[in-house]
């Protein structure tokens, strides 16, 4: 992101103007760390609905859970998730990840475009997260302000479903047409 776009992004969501943001940048201000954690993708979200859909999937979790995982580095939860989802059979991964797209995406115009994509992907492939995204890129759509769904589906899957989740969905949609 450019500081041009980072500045108005910050600035819409504080109220203040970018030369602002710019120089509470310089001071080095706190929020400009905070807000800097965050992905445009989340920024724009947060502009558009009033919260970040991926944040708010924490706040089911018992606060038991959320004080050990804020304790954790980041490279050391991830490891925790890789391995817990090493651990699961398919059948229990598929449903995991089903409920994750479901939950994740409950856009009636983003599941759509993410489900397509899985549908005409071959679990044989050695590129499958390339050719799930190439798929969405050439899908095409009625209205030029779907592109923000294109974009939401596409940032779904490069952020939130691993190779082995993708697989699976993939495997589930290929037996569900044969």
């Amino acid at each position: 992101m450019t500081q041009t776009k980072k500045h108005n992004l910050y600035s819409q969501i504080i109220g203040n103007n970018p030369r602002t943001v710019e120089s509470h940048e310089k001071e080095g201000r706190p929020y400009i760390a905070l807000l800097s954690n965050f992905s445009e993708d989340d920024l724009r979200e947060f502009l558009e609905t009033g919260s970040i859909k991926r944040l708010n999937l924490l706040n089911s979790l018992p606060s038991e859970i959320l004080k050990i995982i804020s304790k954790l580095q980041p490279d050391e939860l991830e490891k925790i998730i890789i391995s817990q989802n090493e651990d699961k059979d398919n059948t229990q991964l598929l449903k995991d990840s089903l409920f994750k797209i479901e939950h994740g995406l409950d856009n009636s115009f983003v599941l759509p475009i993410l489900q397509d994509a899985l549908k005409g992907t071959s679990s044989n492939s050695s590129t499958l997260r390339k050719d799930i995204l190439g798929l969405i890129n050439k899908k095409k759509l009625r209205f030029s302000q779907h592109e923000n769904h294109r974009r939401l589906a596409k940032n779904f899957i490069e952020n939130y479903l691993t190779d082995k989740e993708l697989k699976v969905l993939v495997e589930h949609y290929e037996a569900q047409n044969a």
